[in-house]
C-alpha cells in the first residue's frame, strides 16, 4: 500500500509541476505577443492536446520499466522547462531577423512556441497513466 501511495504522491507533484510549466509558458508567450486571453486559451488547448496524446501512446508494461520511463520523462520535462524561456525569446528574436512582415513573424513565433508547449504536454502525458 505504501508503494502505491508513494506513486500517487509523486504523480500528483509532477502533474502539478507540469501545470506550472504550462502556466509559465502561457504567461511568457502572452508577454512576448501581447494577447493575454488568446495566448492562455491556445496554450492550454495545445498543452492539453499533447497531454492527451502522450497518455494515449503510453503503454504500461511493468513497474520497473514504467519507473524508468517516468524518470526519463521527468528529465526531459526538466530540460524542456528550463530551456523553454530561452527558446521562446530566441524564436521571437529569430522571427524579427528572418522577415520584416509582422504576419510572418507572428506565425513563426506561434508555430515555434506552440511546438515547445505541445512537446511539454506530450512528455507530461507519460506521467498520467
Amino acid at each position: 500500500m505504501t508503494n502505491r501511495r508513494a506513486w500517487l504522491t509523486l504523480m500528483f507533484i509532477t502533474g502539478f509541476c507540469s501545470l506550472v510549466y504550462e502556466l509559465a509558458m502561457a504567461q511568457l508567450l502572452a508577454g512576448i505577443t501581447g494577447n493575454v486571453f488568446g495566448r492562455f486559451a491556445t496554450t492550454l488547448g495545445v498543452y492539453v492536446f499533447g497531454l492527451g496524446l502522450g497518455s494515449i501512446l503510453f503503454e504500461p508494461k511493468n513497474e520497473q520499466r514504467d519507473g524508468r520511463l517516468f524518470f526519463k520523462a521527468e528529465v526531459a520535462l526538466f530540460i524542456v522547462g528550463l530551456a523553454s524561456p530561452f527558446l521562446f525569446v530566441g524564436i521571437h528574436h529569430y522571427s524579427s531577423v528572418v522577415t520584416d512582415d509582422p504576419d510572418s513573424r507572428s506565425w513563426i513565433v506561434l508555430f515555434g512556441t506552440h511546438a515547445i508547449i505541445f512537446a511539454t504536454g506530450f512528455i507530461s502525458g507519460f506521467e498520467l497513466p
